[in-house]
């Protein structure tokens, strides 16, 4: 069921950073999502919320790990893109290393922070003990969603692995694009060697948005390879989803 346009325009308060984490009873890819980096977009966090619900009980049939991330808490409160910069331009080696050299001196304040900069030392941390838990390759899958009318599509920062990751997702593949924007946490995983890609799910408020969101992820978990389309039909359903929105 789609929720109430209204859920998509207000306030989504009280996050966890991780939002859920499930372990398959055998090893395999590490699958880490990513909703609500931009707090103007609720559809990813509702889609993962859905996903992790979805997969209650059904650890004995996947390999691997996904963890489900959230990304902008405070601006997520008050459903605004974020509150002193963007959170997904500030992925850059000098200031992720600030974060690490202050999270080593006790003498940092915290309150030294503006509150993205808090937001992305979490966030860094999060991601950081997911690579470290993980039981094989990692992939990464960032969800958006835009502020103006339009059906699905995917980038990527282009290279052979990404592009693999990202072909299987069944939606228009726009490439380049992810080499005009300077500082994305995407970037910051693809210079570390992980796969990923970012989805854009339609628009902030189309209660579709959380459909097409989700069906990427069931996708995105079938590709990175924890999940077989014979045993989750959610799969199937994502893959016709996203196809029909092509059309």
């Amino acid at each position: 069921m789609s929720p109430d346009p209204g859920v998509l325009r207000g306030r989504l308060p009280g996050l966890e950073r991780v939002l859920g984490r499930v372990s398959g009873a055998a090893p395999g890819p590490t699958l880490i999502s990513l909703g609500g980096l931009h707090g103007n977009e609720p559809a990813g966090i509702l889609a993962l919320l859905g996903v992790l619900r979805s997969l209650e009980g059904r650890e004995a049939h996947l390999s691997g790990d996904f963890v489900a991330l959230s990304g902008n808490r405070g601006a997520l409160e008050q459903n605004r893109r974020f509150l002193s910069k963007d959170l997904n331009r500030a992925w850059v080696p000098g200031r992720l290393q600030g974060f690490q050299d202050a999270g080593d001196n006790s003498a940092t304040p915290a309150h030294s922070l503006d509150p993205e900069d808090q937001e992305q030392a979490e966030l860094l941390s999060a991601v950081e003990e997911a690579v470290h838990r993980s039981r094989g390759e990692v992939f990464f899958l960032d969800l958006h969603t835009t502020s103006g009318p339009g059906e699905p599509f995917s980038t990527t920062v282009d290279s052979l692995a990404n592009r693999k990751f990202a072909l299987g997702l069944p939606v228009p593949f726009v490439l380049g694009l992810g080499e005009l924007v300077e500082g994305t946490l995407l970037g910051y995983l693809t210079d570390l060697g992980i796969p990923g890609v970012v989805f854009e799910g339609g628009k902030n408020d189309d209660p579709d948005s959380v459909a097409s969101t989700e069906a990427a992820i069931w996708v995105g978990l079938a590709g990175a390879g924890l999940v077989k389309e014979g045993r989750f039909p959610e799969v199937s359903k994502g893959r016709k989803h996203l196809l029909g929105k092509t059309r």
